[in-house]
């Protein structure tokens, strides 16, 4: 399935597989993930990585962890 899968992100499937495809991904959360994880491959190989998260993501994250902590000074991330 992880073939087919590739290949509908690709856009290599013909009517009918894609149609099973799409049908697999709806009733099952693995495949799901597995389509996330494709699509964010495809979008780093072809540098579009931009495009699906903003450039200071890994700023906001870090201060929302920090935020956290402090908030729970209990618990360590890091």
């Amino acid at each position: 399935m992880n073939e087919k899968i590739s290949a509908l992100v690709d856009a290599e499937l013909d009517e009918l597989d894609e149609r099973r495809v799409l049908g697999a991904l709806k009733d099952d959360p693995q495949l799901c993930c597995t389509w996330e994880r494709y699509h964010l491959i495809r979008a780093a190989m072809r540098h579009q990585l931009n495009v699906l998260a903003p450039s200071d993501m890994p700023e906001r994250v870090r201060s929302r962890l920090e935020a956290e902590h402090e908030a729970t000074p209990a618990l360590r991330f890091w």
